[in-house]
């Protein structure tokens, strides 16, 4: 399994024509997003930054809901057919480049 570079991560914006700068503190490292359009590059690091976090956030939810179909005694073959745990699972893989 590839590992990221932990969070947190934070967003620095360099200004119109240079564009923003995600800092992972501790790590020391940083990614520049060009800003062709200002509100579109901003967002698009503010989404970036927020990544480690939404992965830890989506993690936590798919464990809860594993210990909720134990509880409930659903089938693995019925849990692995429900939309959101498709997306949970897909998503995860995405973000670790499974």
């Amino acid at each position: 399994m590839k590992k990221h570079t932990p969070g947190p991560w934070g967003v620095y914006h360099l200004g119109t024509s240079e564009g923003n700068k995600i800092n992972t503190f501790e790590h020391r490292f940083e990614i520049v997003t060009p800003n062709t359009v200002e509100a579109m590059g901003s967002a698009t690091a503010s989404l970036i930054a927020a990544a480690p976090d939404l992965l830890k956030c989506v993690e936590h939810a798919l464990n809860e809901l594993e210990q909720s179909r134990k509880e409930l005694k659903v089938s693995v073959a019925e849990w692995n057919g429900y939309e959101s745990v498709k997306m949970f699972k897909a998503a995860i893989k995405k973000a670790r480049g499974l």
